[in-house]
């Protein structure tokens, strides 16, 4: 069973964008959710965290990452 990524940006690169083939660019997912790809990279750092409504919308991206923000923020405690 593969290993859970324990980061945003882990769980980024395991993900494979459809349209392309490949895994998925910090710049894409910030183009797919609307926000500045300053934005994504600080919750892929964890310097903040999404809101709500844009919590749904990575999850719809790049599953799980509602658990490994969850898990990154419970650690930071």
């Amino acid at each position: 069973m593969p290993e859970t990524p324990s980061t945003l940006r882990e769980l980024r690169e395991r993900t494979v964008n459809p349209e392309t083939g490949k895994a998925f660019t910090g710049e894409e997912i910030a183009r797919k959710l609307s926000v500045s790809t300053n934005t994504y990279f600080r919750w892929e750092w964890g310097q903040s965290v999404p809101n709500g409504i844009n919590l749904m919308r990575l999850e719809k991206i790049l599953p799980g990452s509602t658990h490994t923000l969850v898990d990154v923020e419970a650690q930071s405690a």
